[in-house]
């Protein structure tokens, strides 16, 4: 069964204008930013999972402090649950160690790329909040009041 040459041949061309060409690429934008997405959750789901587990959390730390040779002081405690790993994160975060080699590691890059990650695992357990009651003395303002130091 021989196929015949075709005896002519047909070309279509889409020519597109600019808001159909910024509606493709914003398009393709969203398509890769979908699959980044779900590429990235495929692999922070199971850590987020593990996070609530304290001896997850327990074993995150005992392989900081091998690869760095620090003793964070945070597992010297007795650790039952996520809230005594809280408050043994946030005394070792109130050391002056802690503080001094915060301050020494904002001047590099990768020094400042670790502190902002600390300041974002700081905000999730609740440190800010528990460092403006300290400082207000551990009491709330019962008639709710800003002042403002003014």
């Amino acid at each position: 069964m021989s196929k015949n040459k075709p005896k002519e041949t047909i070309e279509y061309v889409i020519r597109m204008q600019d808001k159909e060409r910024q509606l493709l690429e914003d398009f393709n934008t969203a398509y890769m930013v979908r699959n980044f997405g779900q590429g990235i959750g495929s692999v922070l789901t199971p850590i987020v999972a593990g996070l609530s587990d304290v001896s997850f959390v327990v074993t995150m730390i005992i392989i900081y402090e091998y690869l760095t040779g620090k003793d964070t002081g945070i597992l010297a405690g007795s650790i039952d649950s996520i809230g005594d790993l809280k408050d043994a994160w946030l005394a070792y975060r109130s050391t002056p160690e802690y503080q001094e080699e915060y301050e020494e590691r904002a001047t590099s890059v990768t020094g400042g790329v670790r502190n902002v990650w600390e300041q974002i695992l700081f905000s999730l357990l609740g440190g800010p909040t528990e460092s403006i009651f300290r400082n207000l003395g551990g009491n709330q303002d019962s008639d709710g009041g800003g002042g403002g130091g003014f």
